[in-house]
């Protein structure tokens, strides 16, 4: 299916009166009108973007949904090489129901890190693929204390 046809039939999805229920929801390597977040299915547990980007080709921003209240009952998040940031790390800890988060290739450093681990990090399974170096040497040794 060719994106141009994809576009309509997320957006008929997306519809506050749509049948379909959504449950799941990834994107993955498109263009998307961030718009379209703004009528998120209010059954959707899962939400995976990776590399995805607005219309005008610039990295899809995540802040507008991530402090939508309708987002707050998610269960899995995976935001993949989406420039997530420590600030837009903290803007994730309310988000109580979360089990399953995934912020692999992004930019978070110390403070991002410490943030997750505010999280009820004991529930969550966290998969990050960003370069640790010195920090995880730093926690370890702080454990380890």
């Amino acid at each position: 299916m060719k994106r141009s046809q994809l576009m309509p039939k997320l957006s008929e999805i997306f519809k506050k009166d749509a049948q379909v229920r959504v449950i799941k929801l990834e994107i993955s390597d498109s263009k998307i009108d961030p718009e379209l977040f703004k009528r998120v299915p209010l059954d959707l547990e899962e939400l995976s973007l990776n590399s995805v980007r607005d219309l005008e080709d610039n990295v899809l921003c995540i802040r507008p949904f991530l402090t939508d209240p309708a987002y707050h009952d998610l269960k899995s998040l995976t935001l993949e090489n989406q420039l997530i940031d420590d600030s837009d790390v903290s803007l994730m800890t309310h988000l109580q129901a979360l089990k399953r988060l995934n912020l692999s290739y992004n930019q978070i450093n110390d403070q991002g890190f410490s943030e997750i681990t505010t999280m009820q990090w004991w529930k969550i399974e966290i998969s990050a693929r960003i370069k640790w170096g010195t920090l995880l040497q730093r926690i370890l040794l702080k454990c380890l204390k």
